[in-house]
């Protein structure tokens, strides 16, 4: 996963994405986009220092393993994201009950962010954010509407956040699409299990004694039964149609309950049996 990919030619000078750099050297530095960004010739110093952090689009030869925190001017610093279980699960979450949003304000300021938006249980209002505090270092914000329905808006207000779901895992904002498949079908077997896991517990649940999913993308579907099959667990895929739109399901048979309980890492307690313990779910997080 190439930190890298979270620049964008349209940032400006001022918006830059940065980065703390651990044993940063002269020569990662590349000189002739330091002159192109127009910056002083003592910022390097002050990068080298480690005082201030250098911008991504300035390093060369760096790995990103050597990075040690992300952020804008001015920003809070953000843990650089890793292929990791939580991740991966976070990942299935997004792209199954989560959106993307980025768009402009009235006063013209830009606004990124992940949404998730869930009834308020122990799963959103506790497992949700302390998963997405472990994988990046900031704790969301939790907004709970108890006028019409108990709801748990989640919310993640953060540029370099939104760049590592659009940028390096390719949700897009807006109308989901199977793009980020292509990223994912990349990863080892364990974390597509747990981007699985993560699909199943916000869109999947019980269903006429065993569990199903259901998603409005085929592709999504069809990969959650490639993985599920791999593992022995056996299911069936149909489809629901209505005036405007067709679902796809897939549904675990029953003789495969059990067995897609013990492996699958779900951890949504309200729509599957209780789990031991949600850290023993997620491979001890």
């Amino acid at each position: 996963m190439s930190l890298f990919l979270l620049h964008s030619y349209s940032d400006t000078k001022y918006s830059l994405i940065r980065c703390y750099v651990k044993g940063l050297k002269e020569e990662e530095i590349s000189e002739s986009t330091v002159k192109e960004y127009g910056f002083y010739s003592d910022s390097k110093s002050d990068w080298l220092s480690g005082r201030y952090p250098v911008p991504l689009i300035t390093l060369k030869g760096v790995d990103s393993s050597r990075i040690e925190s992300i952020c804008i001017r001015g920003g809070k610093r953000v843990l650089p994201p890793q292929e990791s279980k939580e991740l991966a699960y976070l990942s299935g979450v997004v792209l199954g009950d989560g959106h993307v949003k980025g768009y402009t304000r009235h006063l013209g300021y830009p606004l990124y962010a992940i949404i998730i938006e869930k009834l308020e249980t122990h799963y959103s209002r506790d497992i949700l954010p302390s998963i997405i505090k472990s994988i990046f270092g900031l704790r969301p914000k939790v907004y709970f509407h108890t006028r019409k329905s108990r709801l748990v808006r989640i919310s993640i207000a953060s540029k370099i956040i939104h760049r590592v779901f659009t940028n390096l895992l390719k949700l897009s904002a807006g109308a989901k699409t199977s793009n980020p498949l292509i990223v994912i079908s990349e990863w080892s077997d364990e974390l597509k299990l747990q981007f699985v896991a993560g699909l199943f517990d916000t869109d999947g649940g019980r269903s006429g004694g065993s569990y199903s999913l259901g998603n409005n993308l085929k592709e999504v579907i069809d990969f959650a039964r490639i993985v599920l099959e791999q593992k022995g667990i056996k299911t069936k895929t149909y489809t629901q149609q209505n005036k405007n739109a067709v679902y796809y399901h897939l549904y675990v048979r029953q003789k495969s309950r059990d067995n897609f309980l013990q492996t699958v890492p779900v951890l949504n307690e309200r729509k599957f049996e209780k789990r031991n313990n949600s850290k023993i779910a997620m491979g001890g997080i």
